[in-house]
């Protein structure tokens, strides 16, 4: 469980070069991911917490259960992303039509942002 999690949290915690370019991961308490801005993550079914910054409101959580096989995390920001991997794991580039993306200036979760592309 992540209830307490924060993304100031995430940010801190000591993360470890993964075998997927621009892509860095914490293992311990939970399985933490930093994706650097403007590239993309795949991921297998499962859980997903993607933090983000929403302002005036702040910090963000967005959980995503995902069926599908598999999916794209896609950060379009200028800033590292930080997400939690419940029951799911990092893969090698897949194609998919599923992709989430976090877009600057957007809020998450709207119509226009943060979607399943298809």
């Amino acid at each position: 469980m992540i209830t307490d999690i924060s993304m100031n949290y995430l940010s801190k915690l000591p993360y470890k070069d993964s075998n997927f370019e621009n892509v860095k991961i914490h293992y311990g308490r939970l399985k933490a991911v930093a994706l650097k801005s403007n590239c993309s993550a795949f991921v297998t079914s499962g859980k997903i917490t993607i933090f983000t910054i929403e302002p005036p409101e702040g910090e963000k959580r967005n959980e995503i259960e995902l069926s599908s096989p598999n999916a794209e995390i896609k950060n379009s920001t200028n800033k590292t992303i930080f997400f939690v991997l419940n029951d799911s794991f990092l893969i090698p580039d897949k194609d998919t039509d599923i992709v989430f993306e976090v877009i600057k200036g957007m809020k998450p979760c709207q119509e226009n942002n943060f979607k399943k592309i298809t």
